[in-house]
């Protein structure tokens, strides 16, 4: 974090994710006064060193470019253009390199976003502030440098537009609207969105997204562009709807949102609604925002995906779930707190039962509805108890699920008490863990499920270690979605973690892996979907 000095006495202070702070700092004999001048989310979540120029700071906003009134802390103006990137300002102009590489020119005033040139530079990433020296603009991608002459003569403005290809039906509008009036073209565009039966429209192997509203900007963020990214949305001519096209295999299942004047919202024609457990904010990495609620998003899939049976809504539990706590070994942590399913057959049969073991337990209940699911599998054989295990239980947890959860769960349930028996399953943030109650505990579990491996840096490595070592036979599925965490301006592709440890622990002579990439995207609503493949890695 670097302080911005403004207006001689005053300091901006980019303090965490969610806002900034400004502060007064004035003199007093030998000592300062300090106060705060205002408190705004108008500038967070920043990687630049805000600007400032006549009365106003510049900054980016998470990706946003935003303008903020100096006295106040509130925003002037936002605009998504020209993209992401690194600014400075210059003499009254804001001279901005994008990390797609490239440079823009505009004028640093308070009426609105307005760029006099630009240009692109580079094909690589630009993770870095430009430069200005003599005349000339200094920018550095990851591999070149380049120094870039600024001179009078007319405006260049490139384009900031997402191109996009529509489908017959949506083409035909488009062309019929550009040459209608308001009240034609509007008239045409309501009739053509009241005649669909389901949003978003669907033509052949095109998924056509809509939002109808008073609004400047619409763009939309998807798992299929990544983290912290989105795409604007174009306005059909002469009326207040917006468009945009994208092209997907006929079995995928995406999640999606709209952004509408910059505030991250539902689809309003979509019904189809998940909670994400690994973004929040406007599609950022949730474990930056801890205070942020989580983020509501939107579901859709293509005709060629068909939703298992045993995600049908369950209108009342036929099995049951019952709470318990178990005291830690160390005696200043929190008792481990955890949930058992018992399917009903528990009640009604001698049968023993396979166990599933599930870290994050709130979020596998609340929005996997693993339980739920396991119910609905019960009416067509056999269902698992599932424990339930919450939060992180500090440094002795995999001991104690080993030596104080697994036995009470046998000691209290029909289960197989038998490693065969015993699952370990870790999705997303923790799937570390689901690989570590397995390599701590071969003898008491023969199997571990991951999906979504949120395992990074040194974690790679010694998951791997731990794995290519088992003395005892096991198996283990891993799986990432097609659109499953990445950024393409930041070096983490959760897709890339999940196929290095496929084929890191693939190598191992006791360790048989399954699974591999699906065409779905991330988080419960996804891995909700091939729960039945943990199911029967311990059948």
């Amino acid at each position: 974090m670097v302080p911005v000095v403004f207006d001689d006495d005053k300091v901006l202070l980019t303090t965490d994710d969610t806002h900034s702070i400004a502060f007064s700092v004035r003199t007093s004999g030998d000592s300062f006064q300090i106060s705060e001048q205002w408190q705004n989310n108008s500038i967070k979540n920043t990687y630049n060193v805000p600007v400032n120029s006549e009365r106003n700071l510049f900054a980016y906003s998470t990706r946003i470019l935003t303008c903020v009134d100096q006295e106040t802390g509130e925003a002037a103006w936002k605009s998504r253009k020209p993209g992401d990137g690194f600014l400075i300002v210059v003499d009254g102009y804001l001279i901005v390199n994008t990390k797609k590489g490239g440079l823009y020119v505009a004028r640093a005033t308070a009426d609105g976003y307005e760029q006099i040139a630009g240009e692109q530079i580079f094909d690589d990433l630009v993770w870095s502030l430009p430069a200005f020296s003599n005349g000339a603009v200094f920018m550095r991608s990851l591999g070149e440098l380049a120094c870039v002459e600024l001179t009078g003569g007319d405006s260049v403005v490139a384009s900031t537009e997402s191109s996009t290809t529509a489908g017959n039906a949506l083409e035909a509008l488009l062309t019929t609207t550009r040459v209608m009036s308001d009240a034609d073209a509007q008239k045409s565009v309501d009739e053509f969105l009241e005649s669909q039966p389901t949003f978003p429209m669907i033509e052949g192997g095109i998924a056509e997204f809509f939002y109808k509203g008073d609004a400047d900007d619409v763009a939309i963020a998807c798992d299929v562009f990544g983290a912290r990214q989105e795409r604007r949305m174009t306005r059909i001519a002469n009326t207040d709807t917006f468009y945009f096209a994208l092209e997907l295999p006929q079995d995928a299942r995406v999640n999606y949102a709209f952004l509408v004047d910059y505030q991250i919202q539902t689809d309003p024609r979509n019904t189809r609604t998940m909670t994400s457990s690994m973004y929040a904010g406007e599609m950022e990495f949730a474990v930056r925002l801890p205070g942020e609620p989580p983020l509501e998003m939107s579901w859709f899939a293509m005709p060629g995906w068909e939703q298992p049976a045993f995600l049908a809504e369950v209108d009342e539990l036929q099995g049951k779930l019952v709470e318990h706590e178990i005291e830690a070994t160390d005696e200043e942590a929190e008792p481990h707190a955890f949930s058992v399913y018992l399917p009903p057959t528990t009640e009604s049969s001698d049968a023993r039962h396979p166990v599933v073991y599930v870290f994050d337990g709130d979020n596998a209940i609340d929005r996997g509805r693993l339980h739920e699911i396991a119910d609905n599998m019960s009416r067509n054989g056999e269902a698992p108890i599932i424990v339930f295990l919450k939060g992180f239980g500090g440094p002795d947890f995999m001991n104690d699920i080993a030596s104080k959860i697994v036995p009470f769960v046998d000691s209290n349930y029909p289960t197989i008490d038998d490693r065969a028996g015993r699952v370990s399953v870790g999705n997303g943030m923790a799937a570390g863990m689901g690989f570590g109650l397995l390599g701590a505990h071969p003898e008491l579990f023969g199997s571990a499920s991951i999906q979504t491996p949120l395992v990074f840096d040194d974690a790679v490595a010694a998951t791997l270690e731990q794995m290519q070592s088992m003395e005892l036979p096991c198996d283990v599925y891993i799986e990432w979605g097609r659109y499953d965490m990445f950024n393409p301006d930041e070096n983490w592709d959760v897709r890339k973690i999940g196929q290095q440890l496929f084929d890191g622990i693939s190598s191992s002579d006791n360790v048989s892996v399954t699974g591999g990439e699906v065409n779905d995207s991330t988080d419960w609503a996804s891995w909700q979907n091939r729960f039945d493949r943990v199911v029967n890695m311990i059948r």
